[in-house]
């Protein structure tokens, strides 16, 4: 319902603001491994879809959307389905989609597996400009944990920039591989989707308040007094606030971004993995469970009566 009702108000914000989306022909696949299925649709013009729009295992739905957003110099963050699409290759558990955009080429994989029930994606960017440029990505993703996608927690490692979601149902770790060279910054949030506040969804497609871009005539609602004139530029839009969100009634979020700065013809790749184990099994909670296993069979043999024996 989130996504259903925030894309179209997003999109005419987008309009609104002066930013052209020219929309192309979008991909729309499915995946398949195992028990695993994952259906990718990039038309968020038309469907408000980003890219993943759902992946299932076992019959459990475990996302409401992940998607990539790109943004050129101090422009502003735009949906890949604002890129000309190319060809695209669908080999059941894997594929590859290409598009380009002014001065770079993008090149997405795609894949599933249902060893491990994990979903990879891996966006590799190439400058194609004849001279510098200035590139940012960003991964967005809405996972869910829990009957329902509420009552889940999300955290993202500051060292490694892993994101661990956990709710009743799933614990689902994510984690990035980013390539060093031309990388300037990388930033991390987490956040509870929340209609009385900025969600990280609102934050790549409509910067507000420290976070804005001013396109030189039109100044946000949030900063009416900023002369038309000037040209407010913020870097980074996502704030590196990796302390943990949860919510027992609202869905969690997180979201990456990298800032990359490409000589002619360098290229970056950036890969994230999301792996699912159901919580009853899941690692952590084996362990927990193994120590208070073993703490009461050792308290049971002390508390033991000699007549016992």
């Amino acid at each position: 319902m989130f996504k259903a009702i925030v894309a179209p108000i997003s999109f005419s914000l987008l309009t609104i603001f002066g930013i052209q989306l020219q929309p192309a022909n979008a991909f729309n696949l499915t995946l398949e491994s195992g028990s695993n299925i994952a259906t990718y649709d990039d038309d968020f013009d038309t469907t408000g879809s980003l890219g993943f729009s759902d992946w299932q295992v076992d019959d459990d739905r475990l996302l409401t959307e992940t998607g990539w957003f790109y943004r050129l110099g101090s422009g502003q963050a735009q949906p890949l389905d604002t890129l000309t699409e190319g060809t695209f290759t669908n080999n059941g558990s894997s594929a590859t989609l290409n598009y380009s955009g002014t001065g770079f080429t993008m090149d997405l994989d795609l894949s599933l597996a249902d060893d491990g029930s994990t979903l990879g994606q891996t966006a590799t960017v190439t400058n194609t400009s004849g001279s510098n440029l200035n590139f940012n990505l960003y991964f967005y993703q809405d996972l869910i944990a829990s009957i329902g996608n509420s009552g889940d927690r999300v955290s993202i490692d500051s060292n490694s920039y892993t994101a661990t979601q956990t709710g009743d149902l799933y614990e689902i770790t994510t984690t990035v591989e980013q390539t060093s060279t031309g990388l300037s910054d990388r930033n991390a949030e987490v956040d509870v989707i929340d209609f009385n506040e900025d969600t990280l969804y609102d934050k790549l497609l409509e910067p507000s308040g420290e976070n804005l871009v001013l396109n030189n005539s039109s100044p946000n609602n949030n900063l009416s007094a900023v002369s038309s004139n000037e040209n407010l530029v913020v870097n980074n839009y996502l704030d590196n606030d990796l302390e943990a969100a949860s919510s027992t009634s609202d869905p969690v979020t997180s979201a990456y971004e990298w800032n990359y700065n490409l000589s002619d013809g360098e290229s970056f790749q950036v890969t994230t993995n999301s792996a699912a184990v159901p919580f009853e099994f899941s690692p952590g909670l084996g362990i927990l469970l193994s120590g208070i296993i073993a703490g009461g069979c050792y308290f049971k043999r002390k508390l033991k009566k000699p007549s016992d024996k």
